[in-house]
């Protein structure tokens, strides 16, 4: 479908809607539960919200989810004047997933910086896309183009693609051509791009200056648009070393950074999503108003009051005359556009059956692994390693996204099989004095030290213990998660990773410690 077909058809729909059902087209809403309630019914019929994400609290199974999508598409698609939804789902990769059940579970975006394959990279997006097309999703919330910049930063890590603003524009691209091809639509997110985020009067700051913006991170974002982006999702990000007449606003609200800069100068003309929409200091109603008159169509708050108090204020200020027709319809109408393009995605996909789908997930793996460093040639293991400790960590959940991430490490269980005799331990990421000394005391009686770290730079007490087993036996450590780790790690320990724990990464680690595979992966940051 050509963009001029999809705006021809956008336009005969905008003409039977109301002004109601315009406004609703501007929100994108979550779901209370696992399937729409009294409170749902009424207010799609009050305030004809037109699109609406899950997450894992609405998601139980495969069935349920596709009944639950199909009613949600009825019921908004009723209340819209016959416009179908938007229904999307953040799931990013790596831990960050929303899926209680097994969909082709992708790795974290930096385990595919570290593979390093555009081809590996686009193949997972295809596979995710029909997942996600099958389920009857039609948008993707990414992929992640944020650059990930900073030892400390707890936002990003391991959902970006590395800190190379190239890199991240190849993969991210080609990622997302993949997901469209598999039926599902993609939002790019969070422009202008969180980069090495600082915290300031509580506000996350990227402090780059317009010029080390446009050839850093939002370097990512400006090929995007080149390639024919659809979609893009501005974050709740402030830049303080932006030239600005208006106050200082997050990207979410600021018609520098979303009008200017996004529209302007970079040339985009799909659909702005705003993440939240909102700042500690601006209300709800003045929220909305700031970030449709910066050049935002979809609002994503973070709750259903939200998006009524939005609602409400963006109406009355269209019945006043605050808000011309003419606007509304030109933010509409990209929206419309945007779903045409969905529903074409859908009729033109390339099915990808499941043992090709497992093929790819474990070329990507055995791909992504990485030696960091081996100063003592511990790996492959010697021939004399025949009794090892194998400690393994305790998942806390570190980034935002995590809260469905579950507890499931194969760790042990793979590289147990490796030695003559093997102790699987389990330990906290702030280990107590009484177990930090109980594994000291089973070190002494392994030939090795195999130690899982996931996000060991931010556990000082895991750290030590590390630090304190190597110095009692050879030691290798595993990254699970952030490849940052390795900086304290002492230098006699061999490093490696594949910065997800699945247990395909599990598998690729023990295919090359057990000197099968060669590493192959490449260090997506600078080396730490």
């Amino acid at each position: 479908m050509t963009y001029t077909d999809a705006r021809d058809h956008g336009q005969e729909l905008l003409s039977r809607m109301t002004p109601e059902q315009k406004l609703g087209q501007l929100f994108l809403i979550s779901l209370s539960g696992q399937e729409p309630d009294e409170e749902f019914l009424k207010n799609e019929a009050l305030y004809h919200f037109g699109n609406i994400y899950l997450s894992g609290q609405n998601l139980r199974g495969p069935e349920q989810i596709r009944r639950l999508n199909g009613q949600l598409r009825r019921i908004i698609t009723d209340a819209s004047g016959g416009v179908e939804p938007v229904i999307a789902v953040d799931e990013e990769g790596g831990s960050a997933s929303q899926f209680p059940f097994s969909i082709t579970r992708i790795p974290s975006n930096l385990t595919l910086g570290a593979a390093h394959d555009p081809e590996i990279t686009q193949a997972l997006g295809l596979a995710l896309g029909n997942d996600l097309s099958d389920l009857g999703f039609n948008m993707l919330l990414g992929p992640v183009l944020d650059l990930c910049r900073s030892h400390s930063d707890r936002i990003i890590g391991v959902r970006a693609y590395g800190d190379d603003p190239l890199l991240s524009a190849q993969l991210g691209v080609v990622f997302a051509r993949g997901v469209e091809a598999g039926g599902c639509g993609c939002t790019y997110k969070h422009f202008p791009g969180y980069g090495d985020a600082a915290v300031i009067n509580g506000v996350f700051c990227n402090t780059s200056t317009l010029d080390e913006l446009l050839t850093g991170d939002a370097y990512p974002f400006a090929q995007a648009i080149a390639a024919g982006a659809r979609s893009i999702m501005a974050g709740q990000i402030v830049l303080p070393n932006l030239p600005s007449q208006e106050p200082q606003l997050p990207a979410t609200l600021s018609r520098d950074i979303i009008g200017a800069l996004l529209r302007e100068r970079l040339g985009f003309d799909g659909v702005v999503m705003a993440d939240g929409a909102m700042a500690s200091n601006v209300s709800n109603a003045k929220g909305a108003m700031l970030a449709f008159s910066a050049g935002v169509d979809i609002l994503k708050p973070d709750s259903i009051s939200f998006c009524i108090a939005m609602y409400k204020a963006l109406h009355t200020r269209l019945q006043r005359g605050k808000i011309t027709m003419e606007e509304l319809d030109r933010h509409v109408l990209r929206i419309l556009c945007l779903k045409e393009q969905l529903a074409d995605l859908q009729k033109r996909r390339r099915a990808m059956f499941q043992p090709e789908k497992s093929s790819w997930l474990k070329r990507a793996l055995r791909a992504s692994v990485t030696l960091l460093r081996d100063r003592q040639g511990l790996i492959p293991l010697p021939a004399d390693a025949a009794k090892a400790l194998i400690i393994s960590p305790l998942l806390e959940k570190p980034g935002i996204l995590d809260d469905n991430a579950t507890d499931i490490y194969t760790l042990g269980d793979h590289m147990a099989l490796l030695f003559q005799e093997a102790e699987v331990r389990r330990v906290s990421s702030s280990p107590s004095p009484r177990e930090a000394q109980a594994l000291l005391e089973a070190a002494q009686q392994a030939d090795i030290i195999l130690i899982g770290s996931e996000d060991a730079h931010l556990h000082p007490d895991y750290l030590t213990l590390i630090n304190r087993l190597c110095a009692l036996r050879p030691t290798i450590a595993i990254l699970l998660r952030s490849p940052y780790d390795a900086a304290g790690i002492c230098e006699d320990a061999a490093v490696i990773g594949a910065f997800t724990h699945t247990p395909d990464a599990m598998e690729a680690i023990a295919l090359v410690l057990s000197g099968k595979l060669q590493p192959q992966g490449q260090l997506p940051i600078q080396a730490p």
